[in-house]
Parts: structure tokens; C-alpha cells; sequence
């Protein structure tokens, strides 16, 4: 579930965005992206306020009736971290309406986003930490760390006693309890998460579908016709010009965002490939898959589209300002295909998006290669770090009214709250329709359309829980050609990848790493990860030979640690499945 918000409304400093413009949260996305989604019902849990009645109704009242309930009129001290455009968080109102229906205070100490971290960690060094952390990160080495250190208490007794809606969260969704519990059955820290479906599969690949018209193609479903798509695209004027301008198919690289790499797209025709850490599961193994033989014939496959000039040599340097000059040529169309997560990093959406060029563009579904092999990267099973914990410093009454806080934004309404902001969301009316084609739940029409404004309705500091059925639940249009309707076409996209993903057996599942190997594990990865992505653009762009260098690629791998790296990995892998 690793967060890449890529559809949404507004962007914060970790990459969050909200729903009404149908663009981008990167989860991160990016995002992290979300990273990012929880599988809930539509009937899930909600508050008594919020957008949906029925079943859900009695298991939020411990979260939305302040009356007779434990842990209160007591003062809760909170760190968060602090988006630019959040102008307080003691004097905001989702603090205040928690407070009210809670029958709670809290307290925040807040660092802007930038340094949070680092504040967090200071703070915790120190000793002088506050109750709960809500807003803050905890990796999953960071948890088992303080939480075997008894900074971080478990919080399993106190979700079984007092969060009725993270507990059917837990229900409703195996993957985020499976995802948030350490090796040793606790858990310590709760992430947050929404349901943007689209971005659990983010190695996708988008095509010009009036070009195929143009070159009398259809969309391709194997590599070899996609190469003969590509051929076309270079040599055929679908643009129209009379000029040989045609860019078949282009990309960018970014540190921490690999979705923008056609790379990783194109690999899954050989073999799967998450290119976070390009490792599996075989055989009951932890296994890399940049050194087998079907890694290499990827590279062959990939290094003979470079060669015909049907990949813009600039993908492996430019950044995504590059590909976003190219994709938006003002003189004419002149890109073929990219690579992203979603369409409208590169492509632009909304506002100047004059000639809506963008809804010229449609996902081609993972290629079949020449093996078989039809992959999809997967990351639905992924936790991105985790913002919620309880510390050591809190009494009893603070412990219950805490997680009482978390089991709020765990409900629809406490949803919609943090990712939208108080006020900023109605229920839907009837007849109009969600992402999904289904009866919506929420419409987002009272929010502001100035989304770099100063704000104090929400924290914007990433905590809350969304599941599928809310995230779909927003009211758009029906129409993909529209801007409304962007994130209708995402999902409709996004339909073509599903499946694809391996076998649950086949991937490497989210890790509790030992913090007594984490820093290794860490060193290890960046050496081994930086070491694949340069051979595989040297091998690519012809400045390594595939028949006479693989064999000094394969042995620089093992000097790079491989073997420690595995070992790691799979003393983890062992652990996790106790």
C-alpha cells in the first residue's frame, strides 16, 4: 500500500492531494505515493455526521458521542508535522470538532513538514516526547525499535477496547492488519490510508489513441506489436505536420519516484519486476530478479527499440519538467507513449489545458512477451509509514482518549474531514455516480478551488483511513473527456492491470526488517538498486555489450553484498510469517 496519491485535489509537502480536480496525490505517491489503500465497504464505518447511514452508524457512536465514553476531559499532547499551507493546528477546525464530539483537548506541538523528522527524532532521543504521535513517521524499523525499547506502547488491547472502527477496518481489510502487525504480534503504529485503487498498480504506460487511429494500429497487447506501434509512430506522420518530429515513446527518471521509467513497464513482459527493490519470492526464496536470464532478455528487448530510435534518448536524464516540455509541445502533438503512474503529471489537466490534448491518451495493458510473462507491478500490500503511536508518557485516560482520536479518522466522516477538510465535502445527492460507475457517497463541490491557500479546516499531515468503496464514493462525471471526469477514467484505466499481479506467494510481502540489520539492509539497498539502474541504461543506450559484459554485471552484483542483502531479507521474510 505504499501511498502515491495521484488523483486528487491538492498537493502537500508529502505529496498529498485531495479528490476534486481529479489529478494527482502522490502518495507520495508520492507518493508515495502512496502508497497507497485500504479495501472497506461501502457501508463501512462512518460518524454519526457522515456521509452514509446504516449498519456502520453503531460501531462509529464510540467516535462521534462524547457522551459516557472513557478518556475524557483529559489533555492529549500530540507532535504532528506541519504543511506550509496549514496556518495552526491548536486553532483548527478539525482539532476543534474532534474535541467536541471526543469530550478531549489535545495539545500539538507541530514541526514544519520539511524538518519533522528530524524533530521527532530529537524529541524522542531527549526523552521529553509528548503522549501520542499523531502526524508523525514511523518506518517499520522505527517501530519495532521503540517499541521493543518501550517508547511506543502496543496498542492491540486499546484497539480491542475502544476503536470499534479501526478494528473493522482490520476486518474489512487483512492486508493493513497483517501490514501493521511486528513479528512479535504487537502493534505500535497505525499508518494512514486511502483507497485510490489506480495507484496500486503504478508502472503503467500511456498511448496515444488518435495516433493508432492515424497509423491504423490497435492497441498493442504484446511486445512485438508494440514495437511495430512504436515503428509507426516514428515513421508514419501520425501528427500530421510533414515533419519527422515524432517522439515513439519517451519517460524521466527521479529519485524516489520510478514510475516515470518505461523500463519498468516494459520489463514485466519478462519478468516481474518492482523496481523499490527488483526482489521476489521463488521457491520460498527471497530472490533478485536483475540478474536472471529473463532480466536479460528485457534488456535485450528494450536495448533494440533504442536502437531503431523508437526511445527518446533523453528518458534516462531528464527529469519530469523534461518530459512534461515535450508532452505539451505547443506547436504540435508530438509524443507518442510515456510512462507514469498517472496521466497528469505529464500531461497537463487542468487550467491551461487548453487543447485537452491529455484525453487523447489511454493505459496499454501489461504486454505479453515472448515467455509469457504479463505482469503488472502490485503494491496494494505495501504500508507506507506509519503517523500514529502512543508513547510511554501517556496515562491511561490519554492512552484510551488517543486512540479514540484515531478510531475517529478511521470512520467515513473523520475521513473526508482530514483528506478534505471540515465543510469541505457534502453527501451526495441522489443520482449522482462515484469514480466507480456506482452511487456516490460524498461530492466535493464546497471546497475551495484555490488549493494553495492558507487553511486551518484540516491538519493535511497524512492520517486517516479511506477504504476502496469512500475513495470511489466521490461524486464525478461519467464523461473521461472532461476534466471532472478524469479520475472515472483513471479507474476505467486502471481496470486493465488488475489481474496481472502475481501470485501472492511470488512477492515479497511488506517487512518488519530487524533494527539490528536496518542500517545494513539500507547501505546495501541504495548500492544494489543504483548498481541495477546504471547497467540497465548502460546496456540499454549500447554502452555495455549484453554478450560480452553480463557475465562482469552478474559477479559486480555479488561484490555489491547481493548475498547479505538476501540473507537479510529473508531472516525477515521468515520472521514475518510467524
Amino acid at each position: 500500500m505504499v501511498r502515491f496519491k495521484v488523483s486528487g485535489v491538492r498537493k502537500n509537502e508529502k505529496g498529498a492531494i485531495g479528490l476534486k480536480h481529479s489529478g494527482k496525490w502522490l502518495c507520495v505517491f508520492i507518493g508515495l505515493v502512496l502508497l497507497l489503500a485500504g479495501c472497506g465497504g461501502q457501508n463501512g464505518a462512518s460518524g454519526t455526521d457522515g456521509p452514509s447511514a446504516g449498519p456502520s452508524e453503531a460501531a462509529s457512536a464510540s467516535a462521534s458521542d462524547a457522551s459516557d465514553q472513557p478518556g475524557q476531559n483529559v489533555v492529549v499532547t500530540a507532535f504532528s508535522s506541519q504543511g506550509a499551507r496549514i496556518t495552526s493546528f491548536n486553532d483548527n477546525l478539525l482539532t476543534r470538532k474532534i474535541e467536541q464530539k471526543l469530550g478531549i483537548k489535545i495539545d500539538f506541538q507541530t514541526a514544519p513538514s520539511d524538518g519533522a523528522k528530524d524533530k521527532q527524532n530529537l524529541l524522542l532521543s531527549s526523552g521529553d516526547y509528548p503522549a501520542a504521535f499523531i502526524g508523525g513517521s514511523f518506518n517499520k524499523v522505527d517501530q519495532l525499535k521503540y517499541g521493543k525499547l518501550g517508547v511506543l506502547i502496543p496498542l492491540n488491547d486499546l484497539i480491542d477496547q475502544y476503536a470499534p472502527n479501526i478494528k473493522k477496518a482490520f476486518e474489512e481489510n487483512p492486508l493493513l492488519k497483517k501490514g501493521v502487525t511486528a513479528p512479535d504480534g504487537n502493534i505500535y503504529a497505525l499508518p494512514g490510508l486511502d483507497g485510490c485503487d489506480h495507484c496500486m498498480y503504478p508502472a503503467k504506460l500511456w498511448i496515444n489513441e488518435e495516433w493508432l487511429k492515424k497509423v491504423n494500429l490497435s492497441l498493442p497487447t504484446t511486445t512485438d506489436e508494440f514495437a511495430k506501434v512504436l515503428a509507426a509512430f516514428k515513421n508514419d506522420d501520425p501528427n500530421g505536420n510533414g515533419k519527422a518530429d515524432e517522439i515513439p515513446l519517451s519517460g524521466y527518471v527521479e529519485t524516489g519516484n520510478e514510475w516515470g521509467n518505461p523500463v519498468n513497464f516494459l520489463m514485466n513482459a519478462f519478468i516481474y519486476t518492482d523496481p523499490t527493490n527488483y526482489l521476489r519470492v521463488k521457491d520460498g526464496k527471497v530472490d533478485l530478479v536483475a540478474d536472471e536470464p529473463e532480466w536479460k532478455q528485457g534488456l535485450a528487448y528494450i536495448r533494440d527499440l533504442y536502437a531503431q530510435k523508437l526511445i527518446d534518448p533523453q528518458t534516462f536524464t531528464q527529469n519530469m519538467s523534461g518530459i512534461q516540455q515535450t508532452a505539451m509541445n505547443p506547436d504540435s502533438i508530438i509524443l507518442g507513449a510515456y510512462a507514469n503512474l498517472w496521466n497528469g503529471d505529464v500531461m497537463t489537466i487542468f487550467g491551461e489545458a487548453e487543447d485537452q490534448r491529455w484525453n487523447q491518451y489511454v493505459a496499454v495493458p501489461p504486454l505479453k512477451g515472448p515467455g509469457g510473462a504479463q505482469y503488472a507491478t502490485y503494491t496494494e500490500d505495501r504500508m507506507p509509514d506509519a503517523e500514529f503511536a502512543i508513547t510511554n508518557k501517556a496515562t491511561k485516560e490519554q492512552q484510551i482518549a488517543a486512540i479514540r482520536i484515531a478510531d475517529y479518522l478511521f470512520t467515513e466522516e473523520g475521513a473526508l474531514d482530514a483528506f478534505l477538510g471540515v465543510n469541505a465535502w457534502v453527501k451526495a445527492k441522489d443520482g449522482q455516480l462515484g469514480i466507480n460507475g456506482k452511487p456516490a457517497i460524498f461530492d466535493t463541490t464546497p471546497q475551495s478551488d484555490d488549493w494553495d491557500a492558507p487553511t486551518n479546516a484540516l491538519w493535511e499531515n497524512m492520517f486517516y483511513y479511506m477504504s476502496k468503496d469512500l475513495y470511489m464514493g466521490q461524486a464525478v462525471s461519467q464523461d473521461v473527456n472532461i476534466q471532472d471526469g478524469n479520475e472515472t477514467r483513471l479507474y476505467r484505466e486502471n481496470q486493465k492491470y488488475v489481474g496481472h499481479e502475481p501470485p501472492e506467494a511470488e512477492r515479497l510481502p511488506d517487512l518488519f526488517i530487524d533494527p539490528n540489520d536496518a542500517q545494513t539492509v539500507s547501505e546495501l539497498s541504495t548500492v544494489i538498486n543504483n548498481y541495477v539502474r546504471q547497467n540497465e541504461v548502460q546496456f540499454i543506450i549500447g554502452k555495455k555489450n549484453l554478450d560480452k559484459d553480463w557475465d562482469d554485471y552478474v559477479n559486480g552484483l555479488k561484490k555489491s553484498g547481493l548475498d547479505q542483502y538476501l540473507q537479510i531479507y529473508q531472516k525477515a521474510y521468515e520472521a514475518n510469517k510467524q
